[in-house]
């Protein structure tokens, strides 16, 4: 059905006669923004309204399974501007889970922190295996949203909390949102926006990656060659998670965050010289991927409203990746009563304290300072990290001292 016809404006006069269906209607050109803004608004409720309503209806139900909060429809096409949480603070804490295949325990802990004056995102992976108390066991912080999660009968909602207050806890910092990314979601976002290219810093082999049912190891064991090199969905995934090569130190943890960042980085690379979608069934696609693969306590406004801030970032210039490791100055790998591995704060000659709980330490301070201060620390060389934080720590212990 043919809703609109296109007319030639063959003047610039400020009163134009425009002919619709055979009637002569006047507009006057400058009526204002504000009324324009309106009617293009009801414009476009009509067209999904008339034409679009089952794409309208997917693409509804896709963000509300996705976000959560007050999803002002108007505010959106009107280019209204949500506040964010933190914003007025200068920093906006969002906590990044990433999630086994079957959605029950965290593969990844990811804080990211944008920061508003200096137009910076910091991304920091909390290490998987750092030993923590959650107030009822000792155990790594991977585990902890898995307990949370069964204590509450399959609660998402109090699981993601639980881990977030911990972690706000622990680092003395606030939790502004939370973000739950099941992997199924990264492979197929990869794949909708045609793959990555991802510069790799070192070749190796993981002859000990889990097929997806976790029945035993993929063969032929996948192999990555240093260089730039593109990758579609689960090639990215597998780059990202693999923790069990013994080449050129890759089988860690530790290893795999500073592969996560990059493909971080690659994807918004990717994202940015994509530009915007223009296309609704694109649209739709992409929030069809967000309601099956995402929750966040985000709204849709404040999503829209951060969407539109990290625009402008270049990721070359604007994205820093914080990483830490084992013997940084301030973490240490040990092992726990079982004989597993685990990381603590400290040293391999005094590898004590671990998260959670009442015990303090030196190392514990400078991994709280770390975060407190990540735009400032995370490109300092592990070493001069220590001296500055020891210093600035001895400086603060000082004053409380005297006071």
């Amino acid at each position: 059905m043919k809703l609109f016809r296109r007319t030639k404006i063959k003047s610039e006069e400020s009163i134009q006669s425009v002919n619709f269906k055979g009637k002569k209607k006047l507009f006057r050109k400058k009526r204002g923004k504000k009324k324009l803004k309106r009617r293009i608004i009801l414009g476009l409720i009509l067209i999904v309204l008339a034409v679009g309503s089952y794409l309208g209806y997917k693409a509804y139900t896709a963000m509300e399974k996705a976000f959560a909060g007050n999803n002002d429809l108007i505010g959106l096409l009107d280019g209204q501007s949500t506040p964010l949480k933190g914003q007025d603070r200068g920093r906006t804490n969002i906590l990044v889970y990433g999630m086994t295949k079957d959605g029950l325990r965290t593969d990844s802990i990811i804080l990211t922190s944008y920061y508003w004056k200096e137009k910076k995102l910091v991304t920091l992976n909390i290490p998987r295996d750092l030993y923590f108390y959650d107030g009822y066991e000792n155990d790594k912080i991977g585990e902890v949203y898995a307990y949370a999660l069964n204590r509450k009968h399959g609660d998402q909602n109090y699981a993601m909390q639980f881990v977030s207050d911990l972690i706000s806890k622990e680092y003395n910092i606030p939790i502004d949102y939370r973000v739950k990314v099941n992997m199924q979601g990264e492979v197929n976002f990869i794949n909708t926006i045609g793959g990555i290219d991802v510069n790799a810093p070192d070749s190796f082999t993981d002859y000990e990656f889990p097929t997806w049912d976790y029945s035993g190891y993929i063969r032929p064991a996948p192999h990555f060659d240093a260089g730039m090199q593109h990758m579609n969905g689960d090639t990215a995934l597998i780059y990202s998670r693999s923790r069990h090569s013994m080449d050129n130190n890759e089988g860690s943890d530790f290893a795999r965050s500073k592969r996560q960042a990059l493909v971080i980085q690659a994807i918004m690379n990717k994202v940015k010289s994509m530009g915007l979608v223009g296309n609704v069934a694109d649209v739709t696609h992409y929030l069809d991927i967000l309601g099956d693969n995402v929750h966040t306590d985000m709204s849709v406004n404040e999503m829209v409203s951060f969407a539109k801030t990290l625009k402008e970032i270049d990721p070359q210039r604007d994205y820093v990746r914080a990483s830490w490791e084992s013997d940084n100055g301030f973490l240490c790998a040990t092992s726990n009563y079982e004989g597993s591995y685990i990381v603590k704060y400290g040293t391999q000659d005094d590898c004590i304290v671990g998260g959670g709980g009442y015990k303090n330490s030196k190392y514990r301070d400078m991994a709280r300072y770390f975060v407190q201060n990540m735009l400032v620390s995370a490109p300092q060389a592990p070493a001069d990290f220590v001296k500055s934080a020891t210093i600035a720590l001895g400086s603060s212990q000082e004053k409380s001292t005297q006071q």
